[in-house]
């Protein structure tokens, strides 16, 4: 059994209208979330518990090749897809301000 735990980086913002503006998504935006979410999850992407490999399965690959795609996609830089199943990218900020990680599981 797999035990995942995920930490969350608060962002503060100022209290003014540009920055309360961000905090409200747009309809368009909501829905490419929900329709990135919906397509991400008809990916199949299990795990094989017994195996040595990393990542466990081939097919984690097509997870992972969906993300390297979108990544170009949207511009981040140095994007790359190791050997082992980690993407990796970078999307410069637009504003000064500390460095934030992502991280997730594709199975």
């Amino acid at each position: 059994m797999a035990i995942y735990s995920y930490a969350f980086i608060p962002i503060k913002f100022k209290k003014d209208e540009q920055n309360f503006k961000r905090l409200n998504m747009s309809a368009p935006f909501d829905q490419e979330l929900e329709d990135r979410l919906v397509r991400y999850t008809t990916i199949d992407s299990q795990s094989n518990e017994d195996s040595t490999t990393s990542p466990s399965t081939t097919i984690q690959f097509d997870m992972l090749r969906l993300l390297e795609a979108e990544l170009v996609e949207i511009g981040a830089h140095n994007v790359e897809l190791t050997d082992y199943g980690v993407v990796l990218a970078t999307i410069p900020g637009t504003v000064s301000g500390p460095t934030i990680g992502f991280l997730a599981h594709v199975d």
